[in-house]
């Protein structure tokens, strides 16, 4: 494989605004696979919300799904004026919601399996007792071959959603709130955890 630069490539996940309104999907009708990879939607669907807790509407919310998330018309609004693909919103109903205020994150940029040999053993420090430390495997790695260029995509066979440099950055300039991101070399590799 080719050297690649995976420094131009994060995650992005929701963030820790606390206060955030929390939903939970309420439609049994989708699995929450399907709605994060867009299998078996179409564009007229519109994905049942009920709020579980929180007031503050914030521009990326959960839908009750830790993959899964629901993005504010100035977050949609953003993604259109700058061009960004490999995103597709899908409508959602909640009465505590305007139904034009909130869309769906649905993730259709696509690269290939995630390379587990590529990440490194560290010790990272507890986050509530940073003087002691554990183990755990970091790097979220592909072959860039298989990536299609999007600016928001997911290893195949995964939930997570990564994102280009150039995403990142129009997302913090454009100051969409309760987003993280994270460089994919230091994303937790969880699957390597469970072995």
């Amino acid at each position: 494989m080719e050297s690649i630069d995976f420094g131009n490539f994060f995650s992005m996940a929701l963030g820790d605004s606390r206060g955030a309104l929390q939903f939970r999907m309420s439609d049994t009708r989708f699995k929450p696979e399907d709605l994060f990879k867009y299998n078996q939607v179409n564009s007229q669907d519109v994905i049942l919300l009920n709020q579980v807790r929180g007031k503050k509407k914030y521009d990326f919310l959960t839908s009750g799904f830790a993959y899964l998330n629901i993005a504010s018309s100035k977050f949609w609004n953003v993604i259109e004026k700058h061009n960004l693909i490999g995103i597709r919103s899908i409508g959602v109903s909640s009465p505590d919601l305007n139904d034009s205020e909130y869309r769906l994150c649905s993730i259709v940029g696509k690269c290939g399996p995630k390379i587990d040999s590529l990440s490194v053993q560290i010790d990272r420090p507890f986050p509530l007792d940073p003087s002691r430390t554990y183990k755990t495997w970091a790097g979220l790695y592909f072959d860039l071959k298989s990536w299609d260029g999007s600016d928001f995509f997911s290893p195949e066979g995964t939930y997570y959603t990564l994102i280009t440099r150039r995403a990142k950055e129009v997302l913090i300039e454009n100051k969409i709130t309760n987003v993280s991101f994270t460089p994919i070399t230091q994303v937790e590799n969880f699957d390597l955890l469970l072995r």
